[in-house]
C-alpha cells in the first residue's frame, strides 16, 4: 500500500525532490518565505519517506526474529517431550527445527531487515531533529522582521542561510545513509557468496555484523 503525503499525493517509491517555487515577482518577502518553505517540505518529504520505508523492514525483520525464537525454542523443546511421551516425535526434529530458526536468522541477516530498520529510524530521528532546529530559527526570524515591505539585508541573508544549512543537512544525512546501505549490502553479498562456497558450516569473512539484533 502506498504511503500517502497530507497534501493527498503518494509518496513516490524512490525518493525524489520537490521542484523549487519562488515568491510572487518583486516580492522579496514572499520568496524568501518560499524559499524556506520549500526547503522545508524537501526535508519533511525525506522523514516521510524514510517513515514509511521502515514500515516493511520492521515488519519482516520481526516476523524473522519472532520464528526463530520460537523455532528454536521448539527445538529445545522437542527432546524433551519426547523423553517424557516417547510416542511422541523423535528428537532429530529438534535438529530440524533449529536448522530453521537460523535459517530465519540468515535470512534477516542476508536480507538486511534488522539492519536496515535501525538504519532508517536513526535517519529520520536525526533529519526530525535538523528540521525542528531549522523550523525554530526560521520562526524567530519572521518573528524579528520589521514592518514594511523592505527586509535588511542582513535579515535576507540569515534567511537564505538557514534555508542553505537545512538542505545540506539533509543532503548529508542521506547520503550517509546511503552509504551504510552499501556497506552493509557489500558484507551481505560476501557472507552469502561464503556460505555458498564453504557450505553452511563455514564462518563467512566479515568486516562487520550485516544486522544488529532488533
Amino acid at each position: 500500500m502506498a504511503r500517502i503525503r497530507p497534501d493527498g499525493r503518494p509518496l513516490p517509491r524512490n525518493l525524489s525532490y520537490p521542484t523549487s517555487t519562488t515568491g510572487t515577482a518583486g516580492d522579496e518577502r514572499d520568496s524568501l518565505i518560499a524559499l524556506f518553505g520549500w526547503a522545508e517540505e524537501r526535508t519533511q518529504l525525506t522523514i516521510d519517506w524514510y517513515l514509511w520505508r521502515k514500515t516493511s523492514r520492521a515488519r519482516w525483520s520481526k516476523a524473522c526474529r519472532g520464528a526463530a525464537i520460537l523455532l528454536g525454542v521448539g527445538g529445545g523443546v522437542v527432546p524433551l517431550l519426547h523423553a517424557a511421551w516417547p510416542g511422541g516425535p523423535g528428537p532429530e526434529w529438534g535438529f530440524v527445527l533449529l536448522a530453521v530458526a537460523g535459517g530465519f536468522v540468515l535470512a534477516d541477516r542476508i536480507f538486511g531487515f534488522s539492519s536496515s530498520w535501525t538504519r532508517f529510524m536513526r535517519t529520520q530521528a536525526t533529519l526530525q531533529t535538523d528540521l525542528a532546529r531549522a523550523q525554530a530559527r526560521f520562526l524567530s526570524w519572521r518573528g524579528a522582521l520589521p514592518d514594511g515591505a523592505t527586509i535588511p539585508p542582513d535579515a535576507a541573508a540569515e534567511v537564505v542561510a538557514i534555508a542553505n544549512e537545512l538542505i545540506e543537512k539533509t543532503t548529508t544525512v542521506v547520503f550517509q545513509e546511503t552509504a551504510s546501505w552499501a556497506d552493509d549490502l557489500a558484507v551481505q553479498i560476501e557472507q552469502a557468496n561464503a556460505r555458498l562456497v564453504l557450505g553452511p558450516q563455514s564462518t563467512p569473512t566479515s568486516g562487520g555484523s550485516a544486522a544488529p539484533p532488533a
